[in-house]
Protein backbone atom coordinates (compact mmCIF):
# COMPACT_ATOMS: atom_id res chain seq x y z
CA UNK A 1 0.00 0.00 0.00
CA UNK A 2 1.61 3.27 -1.15
CA UNK A 3 2.13 6.44 1.60
CA UNK A 4 -0.98 8.20 -0.23
CA UNK A 5 -3.13 5.22 0.17
CA UNK A 6 -2.31 4.92 3.67
CA UNK A 7 -2.99 8.78 4.79
CA UNK A 8 -5.99 8.13 2.76
CA UNK A 9 -7.18 5.90 5.31
CA UNK A 10 -5.96 7.25 8.15
CA UNK A 11 -7.59 10.51 7.35
CA UNK A 12 -10.89 8.37 6.78
CA UNK A 13 -10.88 6.71 10.00
CA UNK A 14 -10.25 10.22 11.72
CA UNK A 15 -13.41 11.43 10.21
CA UNK A 16 -15.24 8.22 11.56
CA UNK A 17 -13.55 8.68 14.73
CA UNK A 18 -14.79 12.24 15.48
CA UNK A 19 -18.15 11.79 14.33
CA UNK A 20 -18.64 9.38 17.15
CA UNK A 21 -18.19 11.72 19.83
CA UNK A 22 -20.83 13.98 21.82
CA UNK A 23 -21.47 17.72 20.68
CA UNK A 24 -23.00 20.10 23.26
CA UNK A 25 -23.96 23.50 22.76
CA UNK A 26 -23.18 26.39 26.10
CA UNK A 27 -24.38 29.46 26.49
CA UNK A 28 -22.60 32.46 27.44
CA UNK A 29 -21.16 33.05 29.77
CA UNK A 30 -19.38 29.76 29.10
CA UNK A 31 -17.85 29.10 32.89
CA UNK A 32 -15.09 27.19 30.43
CA UNK A 33 -10.63 27.32 31.24
CA UNK A 34 -8.71 25.23 28.68
CA UNK A 35 -5.47 24.38 28.45
CA UNK A 36 -2.87 23.08 25.52
CA UNK A 37 -2.94 19.03 25.42
CA UNK A 38 0.79 17.24 25.75
CA UNK A 39 -1.29 14.62 23.98
CA UNK A 40 0.19 13.64 20.17
CA UNK A 41 -3.15 13.77 18.91
CA UNK A 42 -3.73 17.16 19.84
CA UNK A 43 -6.88 18.68 21.58
CA UNK A 44 -7.22 21.05 24.02
CA UNK A 45 -8.06 19.72 27.67
CA UNK A 46 -10.84 21.38 30.29
CA UNK A 47 -9.17 23.00 32.75
CA UNK A 48 -12.08 23.90 34.88
CA UNK A 49 -15.97 23.72 34.07
CA UNK A 50 -18.45 25.69 35.69
CA UNK A 51 -21.70 27.53 35.24
CA UNK A 52 -23.13 26.84 31.60
CA UNK A 53 -20.19 24.78 30.65
CA UNK A 54 -20.90 21.92 33.61
CA UNK A 55 -24.34 22.24 33.03
CA UNK A 56 -23.83 20.96 29.52
CA UNK A 57 -22.21 17.77 31.08
CA UNK A 58 -18.21 19.02 30.24
CA UNK A 59 -16.48 17.89 33.53
CA UNK A 60 -13.00 18.08 34.29
CA UNK A 61 -10.81 15.95 36.85
CA UNK A 62 -7.48 17.89 37.94
CA UNK A 63 -4.39 16.86 40.16
CA UNK A 64 -4.02 19.92 42.40
CA UNK A 65 -7.72 17.93 44.00
CA UNK A 66 -5.39 15.39 44.91
CA UNK A 67 -2.55 17.40 47.15
CA UNK A 68 -4.85 19.42 48.85
CA UNK A 69 -7.04 15.93 49.76
CA UNK A 70 -4.18 14.30 51.03
CA UNK A 71 -3.07 17.62 53.11
CA UNK A 72 -6.64 17.10 54.36
CA UNK A 73 -6.82 13.29 54.95
CA UNK A 74 -2.97 13.43 56.60
CA UNK A 75 -3.57 15.45 58.69
CA UNK A 76 -6.94 14.40 59.99
CA UNK A 77 -5.48 10.96 60.76
CA UNK A 78 -2.77 12.34 62.25
CA UNK A 79 -4.64 14.60 65.29
CA UNK A 80 -7.15 11.08 65.47
CA UNK A 81 -4.22 8.80 66.13
CA UNK A 82 -1.52 11.06 67.84
CA UNK A 83 0.75 10.97 64.49
CA UNK A 84 -0.09 7.01 63.45
CA UNK A 85 -1.54 5.53 61.30
CA UNK A 86 0.42 6.75 58.46
CA UNK A 87 0.44 3.89 56.64
CA UNK A 88 -3.25 4.39 56.32
CA UNK A 89 -3.17 8.36 54.74
CA UNK A 90 -0.63 7.07 51.99
CA UNK A 91 -3.09 4.63 50.67
CA UNK A 92 -5.87 6.53 51.23
CA UNK A 93 -3.70 9.36 49.49
CA UNK A 94 -2.91 6.68 46.42
CA UNK A 95 -6.41 5.95 46.24
CA UNK A 96 -7.17 9.62 45.59
CA UNK A 97 -4.30 10.03 43.53
CA UNK A 98 -5.88 7.49 40.89
CA UNK A 99 -9.10 9.16 41.16
CA UNK A 100 -8.59 12.60 40.87
CA UNK A 101 -5.30 12.83 38.43
CA UNK A 102 -7.50 11.36 35.79
CA UNK A 103 -7.68 13.98 33.11
CA UNK A 104 -11.04 16.11 32.14
CA UNK A 105 -12.95 16.13 28.61
CA UNK A 106 -10.77 17.37 25.81
CA UNK A 107 -12.36 19.63 23.34
CA UNK A 108 -11.61 18.35 19.70
CA UNK A 109 -13.69 20.97 17.60
CA UNK A 110 -15.10 24.53 18.55
CA UNK A 111 -17.50 27.32 16.99
CA UNK A 112 -15.99 29.38 14.55
CA UNK A 113 -15.67 33.83 14.95
CA UNK A 114 -19.36 34.31 13.52
CA UNK A 115 -20.38 30.43 14.63
CA UNK A 116 -21.14 29.03 11.20
CA UNK A 117 -18.15 26.90 11.37
CA UNK A 118 -16.53 24.14 13.82
CA UNK A 119 -12.81 24.33 13.90
CA UNK A 120 -10.30 22.26 15.05
CA UNK A 121 -9.45 23.41 18.30
CA UNK A 122 -5.37 22.86 17.88
CA UNK A 123 -4.39 26.26 19.33
CA UNK A 124 -5.33 27.14 22.21
CA UNK A 125 -4.94 31.16 21.85
CA UNK A 126 -6.86 31.13 18.03
CA UNK A 127 -9.65 29.08 19.53
CA UNK A 128 -10.34 30.86 22.79
CA UNK A 129 -10.12 34.07 20.64
CA UNK A 130 -12.80 31.87 18.53
CA UNK A 131 -15.16 31.14 21.19
CA UNK A 132 -15.38 35.11 23.12
CA UNK A 133 -16.36 36.02 19.88
CA UNK A 134 -18.89 33.90 18.75
CA UNK A 135 -22.27 34.85 19.35
CA UNK A 136 -23.99 31.79 21.69
CA UNK A 137 -24.59 28.92 21.90
CA UNK A 138 -21.18 28.01 21.50
CA UNK A 139 -20.92 24.52 19.93
CA UNK A 140 -17.64 21.97 21.36
CA UNK A 141 -17.15 18.68 20.09
CA UNK A 142 -15.19 16.65 22.44
CA UNK A 143 -13.82 13.12 24.18
CA UNK A 144 -14.59 12.42 27.47
CA UNK A 145 -11.01 12.32 29.06
CA UNK A 146 -7.67 11.98 27.25
CA UNK A 147 -7.80 11.91 23.68
CA UNK A 148 -7.06 8.62 22.08
CA UNK A 149 -8.40 8.41 19.18
CA UNK A 150 -8.65 11.53 16.85
CA UNK A 151 -5.64 13.46 15.27
CA UNK A 152 -6.65 16.98 15.68
CA UNK A 153 -4.07 18.00 13.42
CA UNK A 154 -5.38 16.09 10.14
CA UNK A 155 -9.20 17.65 10.95
CA UNK A 156 -10.86 19.85 8.34
CA UNK A 157 -12.91 22.68 9.16
CA UNK A 158 -16.72 21.49 9.09
CA UNK A 159 -19.93 23.64 8.85
CA UNK A 160 -21.78 24.18 12.33
CA UNK A 161 -25.01 22.85 13.02
CA UNK A 162 -27.88 25.10 11.86
CA UNK A 163 -29.53 27.50 14.28
CA UNK A 164 -33.14 27.57 13.27
CA UNK A 165 -35.07 25.08 14.23
CA UNK A 166 -33.43 25.10 17.64
CA UNK A 167 -34.80 25.03 20.60
CA UNK A 168 -33.96 28.18 22.97
CA UNK A 169 -32.26 27.70 26.44
CA UNK A 170 -33.87 29.27 29.35
CA UNK A 171 -31.02 32.04 29.05
CA UNK A 172 -31.42 32.36 25.15
CA UNK A 173 -35.37 32.77 25.93
CA UNK A 174 -34.92 35.43 28.50
CA UNK A 175 -32.74 38.06 25.81
CA UNK A 176 -34.58 37.27 22.46
CA UNK A 177 -35.83 40.29 21.18
CA UNK A 178 -35.68 40.04 17.43
CA UNK A 179 -35.89 37.16 14.52
CA UNK A 180 -34.30 37.20 11.19
CA UNK A 181 -37.44 36.64 8.49
CA UNK A 182 -34.86 35.11 5.87
CA UNK A 183 -33.64 32.12 7.78
CA UNK A 184 -35.30 32.27 11.25
CA UNK A 185 -32.22 33.02 13.67
CA UNK A 186 -32.50 34.57 17.20
CA UNK A 187 -30.98 37.63 17.83
CA UNK A 188 -30.37 36.75 22.09
CA UNK A 189 -27.44 38.80 23.03
CA UNK A 190 -27.51 41.80 25.81
CA UNK A 191 -26.84 44.46 23.70
CA UNK A 192 -29.81 45.78 22.80
CA UNK A 193 -31.27 45.26 18.85
CA UNK A 194 -31.64 48.89 18.72
CA UNK A 195 -28.15 49.79 19.54
CA UNK A 196 -26.59 47.54 16.33
CA UNK A 197 -25.14 49.54 14.13
CA UNK A 198 -26.92 49.78 10.87
CA UNK A 199 -23.68 47.71 9.26
CA UNK A 200 -25.25 44.69 11.58
CA UNK A 201 -25.57 41.29 9.94
CA UNK A 202 -27.21 38.23 10.47
CA UNK A 203 -24.67 35.89 11.40
CA UNK A 204 -26.74 32.48 9.85
CA UNK A 205 -27.63 34.13 6.44
CA UNK A 206 -25.90 37.22 6.30
CA UNK A 207 -29.01 39.41 6.04
CA UNK A 208 -28.77 43.26 6.67
CA UNK A 209 -30.11 44.45 9.98
CA UNK A 210 -33.32 45.61 8.41
CA UNK A 211 -34.43 42.08 7.66
CA UNK A 212 -35.16 41.66 11.50
CA UNK A 213 -38.65 41.59 13.11
CA UNK A 214 -39.63 41.51 16.85
CA UNK A 215 -39.53 38.09 18.50
CA UNK A 216 -42.58 36.37 20.17
CA UNK A 217 -41.37 34.72 22.95
CA UNK A 218 -45.16 32.56 23.35
CA UNK A 219 -45.32 31.89 19.53
CA UNK A 220 -41.72 31.63 18.72
CA UNK A 221 -42.24 33.22 15.52
CA UNK A 222 -41.96 37.26 14.17
CA UNK A 223 -44.56 39.96 14.59
CA UNK A 224 -45.02 42.62 11.95
CA UNK A 225 -43.50 42.83 8.59
CA UNK A 226 -39.70 43.60 7.63
CA UNK A 227 -38.31 46.32 5.92
CA UNK A 228 -38.23 45.03 2.22
CA UNK A 229 -41.23 42.60 2.32
CA UNK A 230 -44.34 44.35 1.47
CA UNK A 231 -42.62 46.19 -1.39
CA UNK A 232 -41.58 42.61 -2.52
CA UNK A 233 -44.64 41.24 -1.89
CA UNK A 234 -46.13 44.14 -3.90
CA UNK A 235 -43.97 43.56 -7.12
CA UNK A 236 -44.87 39.85 -6.78
CA UNK A 237 -48.38 40.57 -7.18
CA UNK A 238 -47.91 42.99 -9.86
CA UNK A 239 -45.80 40.23 -11.68
CA UNK A 240 -48.23 37.68 -10.69
CA UNK A 241 -51.44 40.44 -12.26
CA UNK A 242 -49.02 41.21 -15.23
CA UNK A 243 -48.99 37.77 -16.31
CA UNK A 244 -52.69 37.37 -16.00
CA UNK A 245 -53.47 40.24 -18.25
CA UNK A 246 -51.09 39.24 -20.92
CA UNK A 247 -52.59 35.71 -20.91
CA UNK A 248 -55.94 37.02 -20.93
CA UNK A 249 -55.07 39.23 -24.34
CA UNK A 250 -53.38 36.29 -25.97
CA UNK A 251 -56.01 34.28 -25.38
CA UNK A 252 -58.77 37.35 -27.38
CA UNK A 253 -57.06 37.49 -29.86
Amino acid sequence: MDALSVSTMRDNMNSVAWRCLPQVDVDKPLGLQLAASNNENGGLVVKSAKGNAAAAGISVRHALWYGAARFAVQSRLARMHGGVAQDGAAQLSNVLLSVCSQPGDTVIYASSFFGDELWPADKLSFTNSAVQACPPPVTFVLTKGENTSVNVKRLPKKAAPPRFGRKLTAGQLELASHICVDCGWVYCEPTPFEELPSSYRCIQCNAPKRRFVTYDKSSGKGKGFAEGTLGTTATLIGGLLGIAVLAWLASSV
